[in-house]
């Protein structure tokens, strides 16, 4: 038996903001936390969202979110209220050129930029049904050779650090884009294996259930279609891809939203809630009555 895990997504919240809203974070019946990626980016005075994802070195602490003090002092003051931290990490690829090439960044780390041993072909597609494309494309951005042990070294190096800062388990960006075991890559079994204690999900969008199985050997799914294995998958209607990048839930009124997450509560094991900027409805007492009536339920 195991508690149902009620996700906020605190999308481009400040740590110490976290920190400071976790009495209210808890009464409102969560009981886990995805922060937004920490790492260094390209970018550290801006405020853009995607910048975040465009990470520099595999470090922990940025301008925009936090330093890793700020993240030691939130997952410090979490495990008061017996609340999960889970750290959204960016591994498949570093910063891009400023003019859109698919080169590194000048700021991207030297040590791997220095290497062609460390990157993939940088060849774009927009057939998303070749899987040699997904495991292999670079998508607008340099993608690095997570086969490669080196580069694997680093990854575990960085997701060693944001355990000893307290973290809890990790959502992984662009999880279908890493080769699976029986594709010829070891990074599942090397690397985030090595954390199998821990509820990690990858981000797996439009992947195909049969797909997500494979994935869902190694690791949790957060995507658009489920897995068989209702404990691996976190259930959500909205993320924050749904609503900056496709627009697709933005126009959802609030009471949309409210019967879109009771059925998510009713039906899985494992749920996301998106908190949109300027919300007016996470911590509105009719989610967290929602929220709260749902946590004292055991599921199996």
């Amino acid at each position: 038996m195991t508690e149902k895990r009620i996700i906020l997504h605190a999308f481009q919240w400040r740590l110490e903001e976290i920190k400071n809203s976790l009495p209210q974070i808890h009464e409102s019946g969560f009981n886990a936390i995805q922060i937004s990626p920490i790492a260094p980016t390209k970018d550290e005075d801006s405020q853009e969202f995607w910048v975040l994802y465009q990470p520099t070195h595999f470090k922990v602490g940025n301008k925009q979110i936090g330093s890793r003090q700020d993240l030691i002092d939130l997952c410090q003051e979490a495990e008061k209220y017996g609340i999960a931290i889970i750290a959204d990490v960016v591994l498949r690829h570093l910063a891009g050129a400023d003019d859109g090439r698919p080169v590194p960044h000048p700021s991207a780390d030297p040590t791997i930029t220095g290497n062609p041993d460390y990157w993939l072909p940088q060849f774009e597609s927009e057939d998303m049904e070749c899987r040699e494309n997904i495991i292999h494309g670079c998508f607008g951005l340099p993608a690095i050779n997570y086969y490669h042990p080196d580069i694997q070294s680093k990854y575990i190096t960085f997701l060693g650090d944001l355990i000893a800062c307290g973290v809890d388990s990790f959502r992984i960006d662009m999880g279908k884009h890493f080769a699976l075991p029986e594709e010829g890559c070891d990074f599942w079994t090397n690397v985030i294996a090595r954390y199998g204690d821990r509820f990690n999900y990858a981000e797996n969008l439009n992947c195909p259930t049969e797909l997500q199985d494979k994935y869902a050997e190694h690791v949790g799914i957060l995507g658009s279609e489920p897995c068989s294995d209702n404990s691996k998958f976190v259930a959500h209607f909205e993320t924050h891809d749904t609503y900056y990048t496709f627009y697709s839930t933005i126009g959802m009124t609030n009471r949309e939203r409210l019967d879109a997450w009771e059925w998510l509560l009713q039906t899985n094991e494992n749920v996301l809630w998106f908190s949109r900027p300027y919300d007016d409805l996470t911590f509105a007492d009719e989610l967290a009555e929602m929220n709260r009536s749902y946590l004292k339920e055991e599921v199996r």
